[in-house]
């Protein structure tokens, strides 16, 4: 493991197992509303093409990651780099908040047009986490694109989810984004649900596999786009390294297991090997 991620995944498992444990037993039945945002602007360098376009079991990578976070999240947004690069795909789309920024520039973006949800909707942005005041984050009304037809499965979940958004007294929303990189084709929304129902006085929480913290299968509070935007602004791209700026809680193994056995939730496509060998079915 590198070094890095070993001091994550030590320092994430001592400072939050005992509060990890408790929230465990107490379920994940009160998770806050979730948006969704898939990450999908990437060069794909080592895949040769456009991960968020090829094709995997009949389907394109892209609407296979959408269609799994939208079982947790309503609405999901598309973080494609560009907006319109990926045509038409039925789902609302963000703007990189700086070109070029990689991920962490898509997060942004997500962050921002989960502000502007909560405006939209009445919401307010939790502005505080372990006691620290931050700004309110600011909206960013065009970076939102609507379309006019959405998927069946996001469709579906706008149903299920939406009352979530709708029930939620202004001011009080633990309101979150949930974030999947394109090429995590085996998510588990499962996961992604009790991550959520943990946020609440963190800016984030993140499982951690093998590697370490596995951030773009994560999810992340309002109180994040202040501190990340700051970053992103420096030219400081990492995602890894953003966690330094957040109180994120770490999810061990051991508190993800009885979801996920394999740990396939983690395993990306970077290659085309990747693709060739991924298990099917």
């Amino acid at each position: 493991m590198d070094p890095r991620r070993q001091d994550y995944h030590d320092a994430g498992c001592s400072r939050h197992q005992d509060r990890q444990h408790q929230q465990h037993r107490g379920g994940e039945a009160a998770w806050p509303p979730v948006a969704g945002v898939v990450l999908c602007g990437g060069a794909s360098q080592r895949m040769g093409s456009d991960k968020a376009l090829l094709v995997l079991e009949g389907r394109f990578m892209v609407d296979r990651v959408a269609a799994r976070l939208a079982t947790v999240a309503t609405p999901v947004w598309l973080a494609p780099g560009t907006v319109g690069r990926l045509g038409a795909r039925g789902l609302d789309e963000v703007a990189d908040a700086a070109p070029g920024g990689g991920p962490l520039a898509g997060l942004v973006a997500g962050l921002e047009a989960l502000a502007g949800l909560q405006a939209r909707t009445g919401l307010q942005a939790r502005t505080e986490a372990e006691g620290r005041k931050r700004p309110a984050a600011h909206t960013a009304p065009d970076q939102v694109r609507e379309s006019q037809h959405e998927a069946h499965e996001a469709h579906e979940a706008h149903e299920a989810h939406g009352d979530r958004w709708r029930r939620a007294a202004p001011g009080s929303a633990r309101a979150a984004l949930a974030v999947l990189a394109v090429d995590l084709v085996d998510a588990r929304p499962a996961l992604l649900a009790r991550c959520a129902a943990r946020l609440a006085g963190h800016d984030a929480v993140v499982p951690l596999s093998a590697r370490g913290p596995e951030p773009l299968h994560a999810v992340f509070a309002a109180s994040a786009l202040a501190p990340l935007a700051a970053r992103l602004a420096q030219g400081r791209r990492s995602v890894i390294g953003a966690l330094d700026d957040l109180d994120w809680e770490a999810v061990p193994e051991r508190a993800w297991r009885d979801l996920d056995p394999a740990g396939a939730f983690a395993r990306n496509l970077n290659t085309a090997e990747d693709l060739r060998t991924h298990p099917r079915g």
